[in-house]
Parts: C-alpha cells; sequence; structure tokens
C-alpha cells in the first residue's frame, strides 16, 4: 500500500472527493475513515464537495498537530495497520559509476538534552486525566478480558496459565492498565494486545514499540526467585521479561509500589516518552552511521573497480603490443624466407641449366616455388592487402610499442 504521512493525506482528502482517493489508493472509503480517526485528521464534512461543485467558498477545516506521542513522520498508510518510526535520513547510492554520489547527509543534532525531555515528559502528563474505570474498558483491556475468560480452568495444571485479573489485585491492576491504556490513546500511542492466552502488551510511544509488563505480587500465578522479597504489591516496567521467573528487579525501567497511583502512572508514561526518545535518537544515530557506512562502500567499491580496469587495460594493451610485435615478427619471417627461396630457385637454375638435358619435373616446381613466394612475399602485397595487415595493428585501440 502506498505511504502517505498525515499532511500528504490531509491534502488527498481536501482536493478530491474520499471516493476517488480510496479508489487511487486501492481502499475503501471507510478503511479512510478510520485511518483518519486514528492519525487525527480531519475529513471533509458531509455536502462539501456538492457546495464546491455550485461555486461556494468553504472553509478547510486546519489538520490540528500530531498528538504529543504520535510517530514523528509517521505513514498512515503503510502496511495499514500499525505506523513505525523510520528514519528522516533520505540518501539514496547511485545507480552507476557515470552516476555522481550524492553528498552525505547532515548527522543528526540534537537540540534537547535528556534532561530538557525528561522535564517535558513530566509536563505533558502532569495534568493528564486518569479517570477511566473499568465501566468502561478500552479495547485492549477487552482483550485481556477475552485472555483471562480463556485462561479459565488451566490453574489447575500450572498456576501462571490461570486467570490474572478476577481476584483483588487482579482488578486493581486491570483498572491501572485500563486507565494507561486511555491515556496512551488520547495523547497519540497505540496499545496491542497479542496472544490469546500467554498475552503480551505493546505500547507504540513516539513510534517505538515498547512491550509493558506488569507484576501483581497478590497473584498465586506470579512466579519469582524464592530468595527476592517485593517491596511492594505491584511491578511495572518497560521491556521483555522471562515469564516472570527471574528477579523483578533485574528488569530494565522496572519499579515496585503498594498503589497504583496516578502519580504513579503519570510517571510510568513520562518514562515510555524519555525512553521512545532514546530509542529514537539512537535509530537517526545508526541510520546516519549506516548512510556513511554505505557511502564508503561505494566509494570502495569505485576505487575497486577503477583498479581492476587499469589492470584489465594494462593487460589488453600489453597482449596488443604482443600481437603487433607478433606481426611484425611474422612480415620479417616471411621476407627472410621468400629471400632465401628466390636464391634457392636462382642456384637450381644455375645447376640445371648445366646438365646435359632437362630435369622431369623441375618447371614444375619452379613455378610452384615462384607462386609460393609471390604469395608469401609482404613485399608483393597489394594495396587493400597493406590496408588489412595494417588494421590487425588496432593503431586506434593504443599507443604503438615501444
Amino acid at each position: 500500500m502506498k505511504k502517505l504521512t498525515r499532511q500528504e493525506l490531509y491534502d488527498l482528502l481536501w482536493t478530491r472527493p474520499t471516493t476517488d482517493v480510496a479508489r487511487e489508493l486501492g481502499v475503501s472509503d471507510v478503511w479512510i475513515g478510520k485511518v483518519c480517526r486514528r492519525a487525527g485528521i480531519p475529513k471533509p464534512p458531509p455536502g462539501y464537495w456538492r457546495q464546491v461543485t455550485s461555486g461556494r467558498v468553504v472553509k478547510r477545516i486546519p489538520l490540528p498537530p500530531a498528538l504529543p506521542l504520535a510517530t514523528p513522520d509517521m505513514n498512515v498508510l503503510g502496511n495499514g495497520r500499525y505506523a513505525n518510526y523510520t528514519s528522516r535520513l533520505k540518501w539514496k547510492p547511485p545507480s552507476s559509476d557515470d552516476e555522481p554520489l550524492p553528498p552525505p547527509p547532515d548527522p543528526p543534532v540534537f537540540l534537547e538534552t535528556p534532561e530538557d525531555i525528561r522535564l517535558r515528559a513530566e509536563s505533558l502528563v502532569a495534568g493528564l486525566r486518569l479517570a477511566e474505570s473499568l465501566d468502561t474498558p478500552h479495547p485492549a483491556t477487552v482483550k485481556l478480558l477475552e485472555g483471562d475468560e480463556r485462561r479459565v480452568g488451566r490453574a489447575d495444571f500450572w498456576p501462571s496459565w490461570g486467570p490474572r485479573y478476577r481476584h483483588a489485585s487482579g482488578q486493581l491492576l486491570l483498572g491501572a492498565l485500563n486507565k494507561l491504556f486511555f491515556a496512551f490513546t488520547r495523547l497519540g500511542g497505540q496499545v496491542s494486545v497479542y496472544g490469546r492466552v500467554n498475552q503480551s502488551i505493546t505500547v507504540t510511544v513516539l513510534g517505538q514499540g515498547l512491550p509493558l509488563g506488569a507484576i501483581d505480587f497478590g497473584w498465586s500465578g506470579t512466579q519469582v526467585e524464592t530468595r527476592y522479597k517485593p517491596q511492594g504489591r505491584f511491578g511495572l516496567y518497560w521491556g521483555y521479561d522471562t515469564e516472570d521467573r527471574i528477579r523483578p528487579s533485574r528488569l530494565k525501567h522496572y519499579r515496585e509500589c503498594n498503589a497504583l497511583t496516578k502519580g504513579v502512572l503519570r510517571s510510568f508514561i513520562a518514562e515510555s516518552a524519555v525512553i521512545a526518545h532514546q530509542y529514537n535518537r539512537a535509530d537517526e544515530e545508526h541510520a546516519y552511521r549506516f548512510v556513511m557506512q554505505c557511502r564508503d562502500k561505494v566509494l570502495h567499491d569505485r576505487e575497486l573497480r577503477r583498479m581492476e580496469a587499469v589492470r584489465r587495460r594494462e593487460e589488453e594493451l600489453q597482449a596488443l603490443r604482443q600481437e603487433r610485435q607478433n606481426l611484425i615478427d611474422d612480415a620479417v619471417a616471411r621476407i627472410e624466407r621468400t629471400d632465401r627461396l628466390r636464391e634457392l630457385v636462382r642456384t637450381l637454375d644455375q645447376a640445371v641449366a648445366g646438365f646435359d638435358g632437362p630435369v622431369a619435373g623441375y618447371e614444375r616446381w619452379r613455378g610452384w616455388a615462384l607462386r609460393v613466394i609471390e604469395e608469401t612475399d609482404p613485399r608483393r602485397m597489394s594495396s587493400a592487402e597493406v590496408s588489412g595487415w595494417v588494421a590487425a595493428f588496432r593503431m586506434d585501440e593504443g599507443q604503438a610499442p615501444d
């Protein structure tokens, strides 16, 4: 599917009807509507194009800024579902050695310090509303509850396979997760729940998919090292675990608390923004290093091909010099042979002249020898033959031999 940014899709939808845009992109107008709702893109209201056709001037609804945790430069149409962060570096290697090498991109410059990002993230969540209850479950919460239903009856085989959210602390954890899911959605993040029974949660923040982990120490299925004594009732972290069987404090970005208060949840959201910024910066730096490595490789490969071309040209010139020398040596040798053959004919003519009678077959041999002389002696070549012989030197393909 064609990839478009928010601005590009907005411009399309306000220059021609949605059905025409959908037909051009190969999707349905219903799908366009879903994408616009997810990306916060306003569509022309009903009757807009009828008013435009009638000649009325209708004011556009401006495109609002992207939500603070939405993917930077997000492609609202990509694989049709998720918008992942991609580097903004645009550098394409040349397709041939004849094409000039594009200049290197500017190295990434980060104006904000990590502390600036942290303060901005904390101010973002300072007044964030977290009032949703389980009476209004988020779609991701619904999936977690469906997974809990599938785990009913499995605790008899293995405690960690049983329902997670049916006891008191599980309800508290689910309520906190529900608040987090709604908060991330309002800020532009995307929440995804994977799996039907053994489920995992991923929150896409600023284009980075962050695995969200939650530990409920009041659940019988939670398994940790016996030596580890939790300092709180719940644990939250960003990152992957090993089915909670390791010491939780060793998990990255891990925290414990006795109550999943609004302050704890806001702090957790702010931390996700800081982590996503760090990942995006690392992606930018990696993309820059990758482009520079590609550019260095292009230069290196070009130099190798140039040296190889020089080597092949030198071998070709050396072979050409040898061919020319062979032509000259052959011509000189043929002159020497024909001169000796003429001398042989004269010598035999004198000898035969002193005999009492003709020598049988001599005249026939003499005629053949004279024909060989005429055919072999370079000095007897015609103009066309000399031209062909000179052409064999290929004087336009290299310098004359020394």
